[in-house]
């Protein structure tokens, strides 16, 4: 596997948790 894989991985799961709890 390559590491944009994870990179990929977390920086999606960072948007959803952004957009379910904007960090005001």
């Amino acid at each position: 596997m390559s590491e944009i894989s994870r990179q990929e991985f977390q920086r999606r799961r960072q948007a959803l948790v952004e957009q379910m709890q904007p960090g005001s």
